[in-house]
């Protein structure tokens, strides 16, 4: 795009996993299954995926 200093990309299914680096700092390993280039026009909203949740430990009526 013009006057950017950079290209805008897409990211889908994206994950951050924190650990605790060599030097026992907090990092984060970022993982993306797919990138592209950025859609356009209008943009359909897409559902949030179902959440699991667990029923153990609880009561449950």
């Amino acid at each position: 795009m013009p006057g950017l200093p950079f290209t805008p990309v897409e990211f889908d299914h994206v994950t951050a996993t924190p650990y605790v680096n060599g030097a026992g700092r907090l990092a984060y390993s970022i993982k993306v299954r797919e990138m592209r280039a950025p859609r356009t026009g209008p943009v359909a909203s897409t559902p949030a995926p179902a959440k699991h949740t667990s029923t153990a430990g609880k009561d449950v009526a």
